[in-house]
């Protein structure tokens, strides 16, 4: 269960990975997952969740569109690619897009999923390609444990 500001929801972490909730709170995020042979710092493919309070009435084509267009100033080579949505375990859809070419080669997977206070995002990061495509199923998995329990 993770919680704060009015809003909580629920994962659940995939077989084989650990759900963290203390190793990245020092970087705002609710929790962070990473192999379970691993760590947050030193995992070849973490993902982690955080939840970004929601101006009222803003449709979440905006705020992914936003979300983008910040990548992308901060790293102009970034490519940006929709993936098909995910349904959570509550039957939302969240809307999934991969990322790569940032200044730091990461390959990215993020789901972004709109509640009534906040947007929640769900992001699988690796270094390489072959890990990221390796954790990718967890990602997915990931994502379908989503359910929200309060916002």
């Amino acid at each position: 269960m993770i919680s704060g500001g009015g809003h909580a929801f629920a994962v659940t972490a995939p077989n084989a990975w650990v759900l963290d909730t203390s190793s990245g709170a020092t970087q705002g995020l609710n929790a962070v997952l990473y192999p379970k042979q691993g760590s947050w710092e030193d995992s070849p493919a973490v993902m982690y969740v955080s939840a970004t309070s929601r101006v009222p009435e803003q449709p979440l084509a905006n705020f992914v569109g936003a979300e983008l267009a910040r990548l992308r100033a901060a790293n102009p080579k970034v490519r940006a690619a929709a993936l098909p949505a995910i349904q959570t375990h509550d039957g939302k859809r969240a809307s999934v897009w991969h990322l790569e070419g940032d200044r730091w080669g990461n390959h990215e997977a993020i789901a972004y999923i709109e509640e009534q206070s906040v947007f929640v995002t769900i992001v699988l990061t690796a270094r390489r390609a072959g890990d990221y495509k390796a954790a990718l199923p967890a990602f997915t998995a990931l994502v379908k444990t989503y359910e929200a329990t309060v916002d």
